[in-house]
């Protein structure tokens, strides 16, 4: 992720745009990889920005921002796009010379140039495929115009006072600009401490700071600030194809184009569990390179909780590291104790982060740092290859395709000796990447009835538990996750926990083309117990790996270091005094004092806020 900023006025005079000259300076100074790239600066006709670049590949990048073709529209922000061939084709094909050394920014000039200055903006944003967050800053009619893509793998934060407008895909860098109040948003602590993280896609931790939601675009003109949807995952009738090899192989396609258009030429590292996900991202990139360079460029790095617990996952990491020809780094947690050396990180969370083991977490990603600057994920496989049939098998009936619904569910009971898997949901997030709240947890007991009552908190827990709406005919629970705020949310936290670490995350099964395949993939057989991935990675994986069932949970070390008498939840002396203003300190104390109390997730929410609080307070912010 390259860092970026924007100061822009629609009018002004001299002295105005020299006090945003100076802002810019500081607002770079908080810019990711600072330390790694050397901050970039430029002022013109009103407009002021701020760049550092993390390269990355496999495309060309612009070596300094912001980048113009004309002088007519100038692009600030970090872009990584899929599908460059067929969009240098389409430029092609309309005059914009472009050829495949083209680097992303000019390639989004060059549509935006054909598409979006004669006024098809709708089909600009189409063409857009990847992962994005950038501005277009046309100073002649004093147009800002931000985009943010569909998964949301790179955050935009803005805010604006009257005339002036700042931006930038880092917080804390916002944070810099003097006249930005730092007073909390309450709504977004509120929702923090009923659900870990803010399921609103627009709060921030800070009032005046927002963030622009996935899939949208925001135009300012200084009168005038609209915000609108320009992407969504569409819902479409689901694929008919006549043999079981079609869906295989397009499957794959979908997988190696996705994993190809994210891996560097010079290799990557792999964050790699010893599940088919991981695994299949690191087999297909390891495929790849041995194309062009060697498989010894993939570094897979697992994590191990042994003898914390009996952790299998180094040992099917190692089968499947050992059947790929690649090397695997196993980091050993086990002896992590909970929120163990907050204090030694060198970056700052810009919002509260609800993960106990962020110094490992950091660290894991500093060792990434060491061998490649993009980490590969098998985030997103489980979302629609881990569904159930039962919306189906009622879509069939109410469509009355009896024939369709026997022939289909027939199929799978003479083929399996069973029926397809019924459940009402997909199987629980996995909660050791991600750590957030489990549903079946209460009501926390402990907030503060003056705070409780002032932001609605009862009535926003409701509306938290009703969750997504589920609008999907074949993969209702899949979609309403993918559409919804999670993986968003997800994906800004593994930012804020990279920190200075000039590392990238890419998360290929997160990629567009194949999220709308599958929502078209018939959930039977396809989707029971993973069956599509299982039958496409026949050639890349080892049986003990290809058919390994699906794991239970893991074990959650936080319980069972507390389990084990060696950390306590219990507050460390101080607390923040700006803790006790949204929690009953004495009933939280009490329920943490409590067996059942200690070990619900939930109730340590209030420690992480308070670290973060803590860390507030050194810096002189206004309350």
């Amino acid at each position: 992720m390259s860092g970026f900023g924007g100061i822009v006025r629609a009018v002004g005079g001299s002295a105005a745009f020299e006090g945003d000259r100076k802002h810019i300076e500081r607002m770079a100074l908080r810019l990711p990889f600072r330390t790694f790239s050397v901050p970039q600066t430029w002022s013109h006709d009103g407009a002021n920005f701020c760049f550092t670049l993390l390269k990355t590949g496999p495309a060309r990048q612009a070596n300094a921002q912001p980048v113009t073709l004309d002088q007519q529209t100038w692009l600030i922000g970090d872009v990584r796009l899929d599908g460059r061939d067929d969009l240098i084709s389409q430029l092609n094909a309309f005059g914009e010379e472009s050829n495949p050394g083209s680097t992303d920014e000019e390639l989004v000039l060059r549509a935006w140039r054909r598409w979006g200055e004669s006024g098809s903006e709708e089909a600009f944003c189409k063409i857009l495929e990847g992962d994005f967050s950038f501005a277009l800053w046309r100073p002649k009619i004093r147009q800002l115009k931000c985009f943010r893509s569909l998964m949301g793998s790179r955050s935009f934060f803005y805010a604006r006072q009257g005339e002036v407008f700042c931006f930038s895909n880092a917080l804390e860098s916002l944070r810099e600009v003097p006249w930005i109040s730092n007073e909390f948003d309450y709504h977004y602590l509120g929702d923090y401490l009923l659900n870990g993280w803010c399921p609103d896609l627009e709060r921030t931790a800070c009032r005046e700071i927002k963030r622009l939601a996935p899939g949208h675009m925001l135009t300012y003109t200084g009168e005038t600030l609209t915000i609108e949807r320009f992407s969504k995952l569409p819902i479409e009738e689901p694929l008919r194809y006549k043999k079981d090899e079609e869906y295989i192989e397009h499957y794959l396609e979908l997988v190696k184009q996705a994993v190809r258009e994210r891996l560097p030429k010079e290799g990557a590292v792999v964050f790699m569990s010893g599940g088919l996900d991981s695994t299949t991202v690191a087999a297909t990139a390891s495929q790849i390179l041995k194309q062009t360079t060697a498989p010894s460029s993939i570094l897979a790095i697992t994590t191990d909780y042994q003898p914390l617990y009996d952790d299998q996952e180094s040992h099917w990491a190692s089968l499947a590291a050992q059947h790929m020809g690649i090397a695997l780094q196993v980091l050993q947690n086990g002896e992590f104790l909970p929120y163990t050396d907050w204090e030694s990180l060198e970056f700052r969370l810009a919002e509260p982060l609800h993960e106990p083991y962020l110094v490992s977490l950091a660290d894991q990603y500093r060792k990434a740092s060491l061998h490649a600057r993009v980490a590969l994920t098998g985030c997103g496989g489980d979302d629609v290859l881990l569904g159930n049939a039962w919306p189906y098998f009622v879509t069939l009936l109410s469509r009355f395709q009896i024939r369709e619904l026997c022939k289909t569910f027939g199929s799978y009971l003479f083929r399996n000796g069973a029926i397809p898997p019924m459940r009402a949901g997909i199987r629980t997030r996995l909660r050791r990447l991600f750590r957030f709240r489990e549903a079946e947890e209460p009501y926390p007991s402990w907030l503060n009835q003056e705070f409780e009552r002032k932001y609605g908190l009862r009535e926003r827990w409701k509306e938290i538990q009703k969750g997504q709406e589920q609008v999907h005919p074949l993969h209702p629970q899949g979609y309403a996750l993918l559409s919804g705020p999670f993986w968003p949310n997800a994906l800004e936290e593994e930012e804020a926990v990279r920190g200075n670490a000039p590392v990238e995350t890419r998360a290929p099964l997160l990629d567009g083309r194949l999220l709308r395949f599958l929502l078209r993939v018939p959930p039977v057989p396809w989707c029971a117990n993973k069956q599509l991935l299982r039958r496409a990675t026949t050639d890349l994986l080892p049986d003990s790996i290809r058919m390994r069932p699906k794991s239970p949970l893991m074990e959650d070390a936080v319980q069972l270091q507390i389990e084990a008498g060696r950390w306590s939840p219990l507050p460390k002396v101080p607390v923040s005094s700006w803790l006790y203003d949204l929690i009953d300190k004495e009933k939280w104390v009490a329920c943490l004092r409590t067996k059942a109390g200690s070990v619900a997730w939930g109730n340590h929410y209030p420690l992480s806020l308070d670290v973060w609080l803590k860390g507030l307070e050194k810096r002189i912010w206004t309350k």
